[in-house]
């Protein structure tokens, strides 16, 4: 497996009709140099879940632009976001330098 050198941590909470923004904005990614990973965070209870599979239609594309692996984190109840960064933080993996936060409605130039 790659040494991953960045996490992007994308916290979703009720983002079903949203989520798409960051993901695909992540997938049109040019010139990456780097091996990444992409930690999600949901609360399944929330009535406007993203999900798992959505997070995971994504795969292909990301792993084109250097994602060597995804995380996806279903939460049972609703954590304040303080809290959600934290569980990211901790799945993230060893070898990261460094970990960027990201937004459901963001979506980063390529």
């Amino acid at each position: 497996m790659a040494k991953i050198e960045a996490s992007v941590i994308l916290p979703l909470f009720r983002s079903e009709h949203i989520a798409w923004l960051a993901l695909e904005g992540y997938s049109r990614q040019n010139h990456i140099s780097f091996d990444w990973e992409l930690v999600v965070a949901e609360e399944q209870n929330s009535g406007e879940v993203f999900g798992e599979r959505a997070v995971k239609a994504y795969a292909d594309r990301l792993f084109s632009v250097g994602c060597k692996q995804i995380k996806y984190i279903p939460l049972k109840k609703w954590v304040p976001l303080g809290t959600k960064y934290n569980i990211m933080a901790k799945a993230i993996d060893d070898d990261s330098r460094i970990w960027v936060h990201s937004a459901a409605d963001y979506y980063p130039a390529p």
